[in-house]
């Protein structure tokens, strides 16, 4: 028995039933209805929108509905307009991403009602290149050459460190040098000591020897002295 390569069963509902809501026509505005944007959930199939209109009406699903389509916050729908109750309106239709772009396109809806999703994404774009400026060719070579003419803060920062290294390494010889005349005057104050101690020491040594040759010059007469007797 050959194998069945059909799509059968719950299967073949589910995909006619996706290429059904795929392929739906657009449905523009008929008589006593109007284009809405959900701005609140009230809750039990109530939702607060505004209009094409600029009026702010409370919008409500009806029941054969409420198992059928899911409204979000920023939706863009078709309400049925209340004769008796103006404030009030009936869910008809929910748009799509690429419906609403349609009925932009063909003049419709105002521009202001746009889809959260593409609201986010309008606004990523916009920060990504809002900043971009784009220029012309002499714009572009002018820029350069006063990029040329100007240092750029890396250059400053180079000079700035290099300025700085510089002072300290003068003041380093500055500490150095005086460091070297401290020692030299302390050398010199040395020698002096040292040629102080050795001049009076030499001084001592010549007292001593005037005081030694006195004595023996007085030794040497009282000698004479006592022979003489």
């Amino acid at each position: 028995m050959p194998k069945n390569t059909g799509m059968g069963g719950n299967k073949r509902k589910k995909g006619k039933k996706q290429n059904q809501q795929e392929d739906r026509e657009l449905q523009y505005k008929g008589e006593s209805e109007e284009y809405a944007q959900v701005i609140k959930i009230l809750g039990d199939g109530r939702f607060e929108c505004n209009c094409a209109d600029g009026v702010k009406r409370i919008a409500h699903v009806r029941g054969k509905m409420r198992k059928r389509i899911w409204i979000a916050n920023g939706d863009i729908i078709l309400v049925s307009l209340r004769d008796f109750e103006p404030e009030k309106c009936d869910v008809v239709e929910k748009y799509k991403e690429k419906e609403v772009a349609k009925l932009k396109k063909a003049g419709e809806i105002p521009d202001s009602m746009v889809l959260p999703s593409a609201e986010a994404e309008e606004k990523e774009v916009n920060d990504d290149y809002g900043d971009i400026v784009f220029e012309d060719q002499d714009d572009k070579n002018k820029k350069k050459n006063d990029d040329n003419d100007i240092p750029n803060d890396d250059e400053e920062e180079d000079e700035k460190e290099d300025k700085k290294e510089n002072e300290e390494d003068k003041k380093d010889e500055d500490e150095d040098e005086e460091e070297q005349e401290k020692e030299e005057e302390k050398e010199k104050e040395r020698e002096k000591q040292k040629m102080s101690k050795k001049e009076k020491k030499e001084k001592d040594k010549k007292i001593k020897k005037k005081r030694d040759d006195k004595k023996k010059e007085k030794d040497d007469d009282k000698e004479f002295n006592i022979d003489d007797i």
